[in-house]
C-alpha cells in the first residue's frame, strides 16, 4: 500500500495528457474499489486531493498538475499562485 506522498509523486512526475489520464483512470478504479462510491465521487475526491497536493510542490509543478488533471486547490482555486 502507498503512502499519500507516494501515491501523488506519481501524478507530479506524469508530463503529459495522456500520462495524467491513464493515472487518474487507474487511480480512480483503485479508490471506487477501496471506499465502495461511484466513479464521480471517486474523481471528485482525486482531483480535490491532487490540487491540494500541488500546493506542496514548486509553481511549475503545480501548474502543470492543474492543467494536466483538471485539479484546483480547494481553497485557492485553479489559477493560485503562491505570489498573490
Amino acid at each position: 500500500m502507498q503512502t499519500y506522498r507516494e501515491q501523488f509523486d506519481s501524478a507530479m512526475q506524469c508530463e503529459t495528457k495522456e500520462q495524467a489520464d491513464a493515472w487518474l483512470e487507474a487511480e480512480v478504479l483503485t479508490y471506487k474499489q477501496d471506499h465502495g462510491v461511484e466513479s464521480a465521487e471517486a474523481l471528485r475526491t482525486i482531483r480535490i486531493n491532487l490540487g491540494y497536493m500541488a500546493g506542496y510542490y514548486d509553481q511549475a509543478t503545480a501548474d502543470k498538475v492543474l492543467r494536466l488533471f483538471g485539479a484546483a486547490h480547494p481553497i485557492f482555486g485553479a489559477g493560485a499562485s503562491r505570489e498573490n
